[in-house]
């Protein structure tokens, strides 16, 4: 079991940002796991780049999304 485990509590309904959350999940999951192992200066650096990287693109497409539809919380979302 991962620090982190999706549910559909989690879920917005909209398929593909759903399988976005889950990849971050598994993400941060598979640093906490190499962390746990003893293995976090080994792949931390990897681990958080590519963290950082899908989440900026992650986000991206959700203001996309959102400001397309006029989601009228766009602006707090983006804060």
């Amino acid at each position: 079991m991962g620090a982190f485990e999706w549910t559909e509590m989690y879920a917005v309904k909209v398929a593909g940002f759903d399988r976005q959350h889950r990849t971050l999940f598994r993400t941060v999951n598979e640093l906490n796991e190499a962390l746990r192992a003893g293995h976090g200066k080994d792949v931390v650096g990897k681990v958080l780049q590519r963290l950082i990287e899908y989440t900026a693109s992650h986000f991206a497409a959700e203001e996309e999304a959102m400001d397309r539809n006029g989601y009228p919380e766009l602006g707090a979302h983006k804060a």
